[in-house]
């Protein structure tokens, strides 16, 4: 029993010694990848670093290979004007003038040249300033002109609707008139008609009555009064007639 509790100390021990061994291997395994995932990005870096470096280097070798045509074209244009150095060296030697007097003479007109050169500027500026208002002002004046054409059509289409309004008004109104004239005409027919039924009805009954000619009402129910007493007479006529013939006998069949 002691040997077999000595084998499973052993054991555990061993185990331990092992379970430590694996986690510092597993360390030792991360601390490698983490190492390699940073060498792996330091070596991006230096490739990038690289390749930078070598489209600048493309570049300087075009800058460089552009200077030296330029430095070409410079040295060409030195020997082409070489002559009119040697040229003006040669006047100065036989002018009787100093170098200083020709330098301050050229710096005078140079001066002057720049005084003008200036001057024309502002007039060019002022003239552009003067250019720029006058092309403002004629883009007002051109969207107040639209702004009073809309306005005029504006009034000229109420124009025309009014004067439509106005023709129909005065239509109606010349109907207005007319209709009255014609009920006036129809008015004063019926008065005279009704003036001549009371004149004739007075006649009838012997007698004047005392109704004013102009007082059409009073004629107009005198004659409704007359019809009204001859209907009665009528229904009475009527009325007898037939009495007397229902008491007459009848003949025997």
């Amino acid at each position: 029993m002691k040997d077999l509790a000595r084998r499973r100390e052993k054991l555990r021990v061993k185990e331990d010694e092992l379970r430590k061994y694996r986690l510092r291997f597993q360390d030792f395994i991360l601390d490698k990848e983490e190492k390699c995932v940073k060498s792996a990005r330091k070596a991006e870096k230096e490739r990038n670093v690289l390749n930078q470096k070598e489209k600048e280097l493309i570049v300087l070798r075009e800058e460089h290979g552009k200077m030296k045509q330029k430095r070409a074209q410079i040295q060409a244009q030195m020997q082409k004007y070489s002559k009119f150095y040697q040229f003006l060296q040669k006047v100065v030697d036989m002018s009787a003038e100093e170098v200083g007097d020709i330098f301050y003479r050229f710096r005078t007109l140079d001066d002057t040249l720049s005084y003008q050169s200036k001057g024309v500027q502002e007039a060019q500026d002022t003239l552009q300033k003067v250019k720029e208002h006058l092309n403002q002002y004629l883009e007002c004046s051109k969207n107040e002109s639209l702004q009073l054409r809309r306005h005029l059509d504006n009034l000229q289409t109420r124009l025309k609707q009014s004067l439509k309004e106005c023709l129909e008004w005065e239509s109606r109104s010349t109907h207005i008139h007319s209709t009255a004239a014609k009920n006036n005409i129809l008015q004063e027919t019926i008065r005279i008609a009704i003036l001549n039924l009371f004149h004739r009805i007075c006649r009838h009954i012997g007698g004047v009555q005392d109704i004013a000619a102009s007082d059409t009402m009073e004629q107009l129910q005198m004659i409704q009064r007359h019809i009204q007493d001859l209907a009665d007479i009528s229904q009475m006529v009527v009325e007898n007639g037939t009495g007397s013939t229902q008491k007459q006998p009848q003949p025997a069949l």
